[in-house]
């Protein structure tokens, strides 16, 4: 994942320069560019369907079955209602927004207090079993023995801290703030998106304050620039394969299908608090540490082969994601960067 962030970082910077000096001799295009995006509706727990309208002016939800037929279903007051009439002809599986339906988590903490070195390890079991319990003899009115009753072994039950993260970010619904120890990085907070596709990455270049935006419905990626009220598309040619918006996946990150007998428990001392672990080692011989206080994550370390560590110092997760997180704020004028002759057309 900090592979594709620092090349989203680097391309942007790139970007942010040429837009700048597009800003400084040419204000912008008068009209925005014709965007092909399809409609949708948000119902009231802020899932999103696509939108279709009847006959009549009437506006249903897409929705789909446990056998993947797509329906027209009805829509109101914010409530998905009985569905009417098959749309296999006219959606694709892959147009369905996905929406998530795992828990409900908002969580924000103050990401300076996790940032020190990792002392006092102190590992936990991960499986502790009860003794059997044998009642004792009692006196019987017969000469038959007393019966004893034992108390089969149990498993404690491990905590598995991460297992509501990974359905957060394997439903790839969610925003994430954080910061890193990527000296290219650098200490600025980044801020990573995603919902239904849409991807946006936020962050603070040179004093600038920017985003970049990718839009699944018209696979198009955006350069936004708040500091200036502008925006522009983000031409191909500065697109390499490290700042391909669409493979950004925190999910690589809470690989879903590490389970809890396979992850080491322990408690460890950052900064002078006391902070619960859980590790393991992945695929390609790298440890991942994941440090929750209590049972919030708030720091994520990467123990590479090369025996460096990066870390990633949380400030901000949750699964509520307006989707005007992914619109081009109105009053935005748009800029051409295809004039400067340093990129290719647009």
């Amino acid at each position: 994942m900090k592979k594709i962030i620092r090349g989203i970082f680097l391309g942007l910077l790139s970007v942010v320069v040429i837009a700048v000096s597009a800003i400084c001799v040419y204000l912008f295009a008068p009209e925005r560019p014709t965007e092909i995006v399809r409609p949708t509706v948000t119902d009231a727990d802020g899932n999103v369907y696509l939108q279709a309208v009847g006959e009549a002016g009437e506006t249903y939800a897409v929705v789909t079955d446990a056998d993947g037929n797509i329906w027209a279903a009805e829509f109101k007051d914010g409530k998905i209602g009985s569905t009417l009439a098959s749309l296999n002809d006219r959606f694709t599986l892959e147009e369905i927004p996905k929406n998530y339906s795992g828990p409900k988590v908002d969580e924000t903490v103050d990401h300076n207090s996790f940032t020190g070195n990792v002392d006092v390890v102190t590992t936990i079991q991960a499986e502790t079993t009860t003794a059997p319990s044998v009642s004792p003899n009692v006196e019987q009115t017969t000469k038959e023995p007393a019966q004893q009753v034992t108390t089969a072994p149990q498993k404690e039950e491990k905590p598995f801290r991460m297992k509501k993260y990974q359905e957060i970010f394997s439903s790839n619904t969610y925003i994430m703030e954080f910061t890193t120890n990527d000296t290219e990085l650098g200490q600025t907070p980044i801020v990573c998106a995603a919902k239904g596709g849409n991807v946006l990455v936020e962050t603070t270049i040179e004093g600038i304050s920017c985003k970049i935006l990718y839009t699944a419905n018209n696979d198009t990626t955006y350069l936004i620039l708040d500091t200036y009220k502008k925006y522009c598309k983000v031409p191909e040619s500065l697109m390499g394969e490290d700042m391909d918006m669409s493979e950004l996946n925190m999910g690589a990150n809470f690989t879903s299908d590490v389970t809890a007998d396979e992850v080491e428990y322990s408690t460890v001392t950052i900064s002078g608090k006391t902070l619960n672990c859980e590790s393991y080692t992945n695929e390609e011989g790298k440890e991942l540490l994941y440090y929750f206080d209590g049972d919030t994550l708030v720091r994520l370390d990467c123990v590479n082969n090369d025996g460096s560590v990066s870390s990633t110092y949380i400030s901000r997760i949750t699964s509520n994601v307006p989707d005007s997180t992914f619109e081009i704020p109105d009053g935005y004028g748009y800029l051409n960067l295809s004039w400067l002759g340093l990129v290719a057309g647009e």
